[in-house]
C-alpha cells in the first residue's frame, strides 16, 4: 500500500513540475494557425470594407436622386449644387468616404460616385 502511495505522490508532483510548460510542437502550430487566420481574416475584410462602401454610396445617390426630383417640381429645372440639394426638402449628408459628381440641367442631371 505504500508503495502504491509513494507512486501516486511521484506522478502528482511531476504533473505539478510539468504546469506552464507547453509542448515546442504546440506551440509552433499554434503560431501557424494564428497566421492563417490573421492572413485569411485580411483577404476577406478587404472585400467586406468595399462592399459596405459601395452600399453607402447606392444609398446617397438614391438618397440624392429623390432630392432632385423634390427640386426640380420646384424650380423647374435640376441642379448641379450638392449642397442645395442637402439643404431641401429631402435633407442628407453624404456618407464618409462617399464622393459624388453632379451635372444638370433643365432636362436632366447625372449623379457619379
Amino acid at each position: 500500500m505504500a508503495a502504491v502511495r509513494n507512486r501516486w505522490k511521484v506522478a502528482v508532483s511531476a504533473a505539478r513540475r510539468d504546469e506552464g510548460v507547453a509542448d515546442p510542437a504546440i506551440v509552433m502550430i499554434t503560431i501557424v494557425v494564428l497566421i492563417v487566420l490573421g492572413l485569411t481574416g485580411l483577404y476577406f475584410g478587404r472585400g467586406f470594407v468595399e462592399q459596405a462602401r459601395d452600399t453607402n454610396a447606392q444609398s446617397d445617390l438614391s438618397r440624392i436622386a429623390a432630392s432632385q426630383e423634390f427640386y426640380a417640381s420646384s424650380a423647374n429645372a435640376y441642379t448641379d449644387d450638392i449642397e442645395v440639394l442637402q439643404q431641401g426638402r429631402v435633407a442628407f449628408s453624404l456618407s464618409t468616404g462617399v464622393e459624388v459628381r453632379l451635372a444638370a440641367n433643365e432636362y436632366g442631371w447625372l449623379a457619379r460616385s
